[in-house]
């Protein structure tokens, strides 16, 4: 059987209530400026705009959150692209919050 996107978004949802210890180790990578420098991008759609010669992308790619397949930046699986995107979409939104705004970020994972 193929595996859906609800599927996805179902073992993202248990492994971030378990709070597994590399998923732990994922959100904390994500608060570090030059992690979130090269992950947003990727979540927008902006990949393009990366430098891959870059100190900040060969780190991210060594940590294993993102891939590069045919030229294309995405997470490195479909269970990273969920968490990455739910933990900068409601990171945003608390930023949001406290700076007044009312724009909200619509990073969504890529379809892998």
């Amino acid at each position: 059987a193929a595996v859906s996107p609800a599927l996805i978004d179902e073992a993202a949802e248990r492994l971030m209530g378990r709070r597994d210890t590399h998923l732990d180790s994922l959100l904390e990578r994500l608060k570090e400026p030059r992690v979130r420098g090269v992950i947003e991008p990727v979540m927008t759609g902006g990949g393009g705009e990366i430098d891959r010669l870059g100190d900040d992308f060969e780190y991210v790619k060594d940590l294993g959150l993102v891939k590069v397949t045919l030229g294309t930046i995405s997470p490195a699986n479909p269970i990273y692209a969920t968490v990455i995107a739910r933990t900068l979409t409601s990171s945003s939104g608390a930023r949001t919050a406290t700076s007044g705004s009312d724009a909200t970020n619509t990073a969504r994972p890529p379809r892998i």
